[in-house]
């Protein structure tokens, strides 16, 4: 490789298909190769992003922490690497990364340093005390360790500043969309159908999330249970890790509101572009911590209106494209549901195709890496 490129290090808590490991992968395939070397490594696992970067010819290193031993041995392994690497700009990408990826590089190395914030709530009723404990310190130590620090949401931004972040080194830049990759497909709404027995006249709401309390799948089992009696027919398609007929916990809510018939839990899929491109709505209803929820963007570059709840930066994404409720209010979910249900064909169509125009005016992939390009060349000339 030619010495003249910049060597970024990327530090990530772990490598499954979450939020800020999505947009890790989404930055590595449009980066200038010309410009950048590449290297990751995930402190815990090896994940299914990780295969996936990977292919892109970027090498991963998965530590495999697990407790306060292994840290050590990780925190040592990972030092070893940055000896061998020699990065230009370490740049770690959550709350636990940020802090032991961010502490071994300003010590051990003379790179600049980027931290990330990928997260909103931080009530503690609602996360790991490890979490907001990660935070707290990072809020401490945010003036001395990172050169800069990325916020990918503009609600992030504030809840940090609240906690102590230092103000003059955090910069907002939001996720980015593949348009290419996610756009509007006959044939996938079509063919999913088909593999589903499902009609044209049938209407599809689709969710694509783990199975977590953020996610709160609870709440759009409960829309749906108030929209049995009206005169509407909406199935649901359900995609994610856990999300499968093997969940008693959701397969009882399902079975206590008498929905099996209309509820497809299809788990972990590698197609979801398909999957999203072949659905009338897109609902996300968490509950909180969401700060860029990608699947909304996703969602929207294919042409699919969207219902989300209040949560982090969604009412932006959105906008006038789509639908925003307040979260846990399963009333307000159903009326949504049946508002864009009612709508026609055509309508819903126009409303996706104003959707994936937002996307590509605000959060095109091309034009936010463009944006993490021009950090790193920054950095590089201080």
């Amino acid at each position: 490789m030619s010495s003249d490129k910049k060597k970024i290090l990327h530090i990530i808590t772990g490598l499954s298909a979450g939020g800020a490991e999505t947009m890790l992968l989404n930055l590595l395939t449009k980066v200038d190769n010309k410009l950048f070397e590449h290297h990751v490594i995930s402190l815990t696992n090896y994940g299914p992003i990780a295969e996936r970067i990977e292919s892109l010819g970027v090498k991963v290193t998965a530590l495999k922490i697990k407790g306060p031993i292994s840290l050590l041995r990780g925190a040592f392994r990972l030092y070893l690497i940055m000896k061998q690497v020699r990065p230009n700009i370490t740049q770690t990408w959550m709350y636990h990364s940020d802090l032991i990826g961010g502490l071994v590089a300003k010590i051990f190395t003379n790179s600049k340093i980027i931290w990330g914030i990928h997260h909103t709530n931080l009530v503690p009723t609602e996360n790991k005390k490890t979490t907001i404990l990660a935070a707290h310190i990072n809020a401490k130590l945010s003036s001395h360790i990172p050169d800069k620090i990325v916020c990918c949401s503009r609600a992030a931004l504030d809840v940090h500043y609240g906690i102590g972040f230092d103000c003059d080194k955090t910069l907002y830049i939001p996720n980015g969309f593949d348009i290419n990759r996610y756009g509007p497909s006959v044939e996938a709404k079509t063919s999913f159908r088909a593999d589903l027995g499902l009609g044209d006249d049938v209407i599809v709401a689709g969710m694509v999330g783990r199975f977590d309390p953020q996610k709160d799948h609870h709440n759009l089992i409960k829309a749906a249970a108030r929209l049995k009696n009206r005169s509407i027919k909406i199935v649901y398609v359900l995609c994610g890790k856990n999300v499968d007929n093997n969940n008693t916990t959701l397969k009882g809510w399902l079975q206590e509101a008498n929905l099996t018939d209309v509820f497809f839990l299809l788990g972990e899929r590698r197609d979801i572009p398909r999957i999203t491109a072949a659905l009338d709505i897109s609902v996300l209803p968490s509950s909180h911590g969401e700060a860029f929820p990608l699947v909304l963007g996703e969602a929207m570059s294919s042409c699919v209106p969207c219902i989300a709840t209040n949560i982090g930066d969604a009412a932006n994404i959105v906008d006038e494209t789509g639908l925003v409720i307040e979260p846990k209010n399963p009333d307000a979910l159903a009326d949504a549901l049946y508002e864009f249900g009612k709508k026609s064909n055509d309508d819903r169509e126009k409303l996706g195709a104003k959707a994936r125009e937002r996307i590509i005016q605000n959060f095109k992939l091309e034009n936010v890496v463009k944006k993490y390009e021009e950090l790193y060349l920054s950095l590089s000339e201080e």
